[in-house]
């Protein structure tokens, strides 16, 4: 029995450089970037095309989640490190320079 061919692109194996950005400014951009709209303009894409990488290709979502994950494992690591007070304001610093990093800022 033949297999029927796939219609359409066929999945990248690397994500693009909006994406990537796009990437940056979800996990880490979510106090200035705060609808998918503004997400997408940064990125140049059209909010749909943000939408689509989001909810079908798998690629984006494993490194999303992979992302978030490795963010949220840092956060957590320094404040379970240091949980008084006078070290937020350092922990921010650190916050504002990993966006200032990706670009974000």
């Amino acid at each position: 029995m033949a297999r029927r061919k796939r219609r359409g692109r066929p999945p990248r194996k690397d994500l693009t450089d909006a994406q990537r950005r796009a990437i940056a400014i979800l996990v880490y951009g979510w106090r200035h970037e705060r609808n998918r709209e503004r997400v997408a303009q940064t990125c140049g894409v059209s909010r749909m095309a943000l939408w689509k990488w989001e909810r079908r290709n798998r690629l984006f979502q494993r490194e999303l989640e992979r992302e978030r994950r490795r963010f949220l494992a840092e956060m957590n690591r320094k404040f379970r490190r240091r949980p008084s007070e006078q070290f937020i304001a350092s922990d921010l610093k650190w916050l504002e320079q990993s966006i200032r990093a990706h670009g974000l800022l």
